[in-house]
């Protein structure tokens, strides 16, 4: 019978043990403390072409000249319902200020984006389209909700991956006040 040495195998558990958990605080801190946005700050929006929910076609450009809260999401995200409730909560600001809220549903059916629309009803103008692959890969999405604050001139004041109502409302006046109609 074989005698296990209890001091080194103890010691051998505890160094695997290091090694397997370094590249897991490796990941997180990646995850965790690096920005989580992919355009620069006050670069021109890459600009799109989508479909509304109606089949009509609508671009970025189309929007020249207004300020636009972009939302970059899908239906099923638990984080990108609450960036809805969020906006919501500024509903009455975005229409007061005259921007424009475009929310892109990215992996969703049109019939699924028309129901979760209907349950999340604003005041303010909303267009609601249909992404693609070219807009995920222009914007470099690799984290929902997304959303992004434009200029007028479709500058990217703010890059974030979900924002409280309160920050969002501080953005737009720091940095869009002259810009607002």
């Amino acid at each position: 019978m074989y005698k296990v040495d209890t001091k080194l195998f103890t010691k051998t558990l505890k160094i695997s043990r290091k090694l397997v958990v370094i590249p897991f605080l490796a990941i997180f801190i990646l995850c965790f403390t690096t920005p989580l946005s992919a355009l620069e700050i006050n670069s021109t929006a890459p600009n799109f072409t989508l479909r509304n929910l109606d089949g009509k076609s609508v671009s970025l450009r189309d929007y020249q000249g207004k300020m636009v809260i972009l939302k970059l999401g899908t239906t099923w995200c638990p984080g990108c319902r609450d960036q809805s409730k969020e906006l919501q909560e500024l509903d009455s600001f975005i229409k007061d200020a005259g921007i424009t809220l475009i929310e892109v549903f990215l992996d969703d059916p049109a019939e699924e984006v028309r129901a979760y629309r209907s349950g999340h009803a604003m005041k303010s103008t909303v267009v609601t389209l249909l992404g693609d692959n070219r807009l995920i890969r222009d914007y470099g999405v690799y984290a929902i909700p997304r959303l992004l604050i434009l200029s007028a001139e479709q500058k990217i004041l703010r890059d974030s991956t979900g924002l409280r109502a309160e920050e969002i409302k501080a953005e737009i006046l720091r940095n869009g006040r002259k810009l607002i109609k």
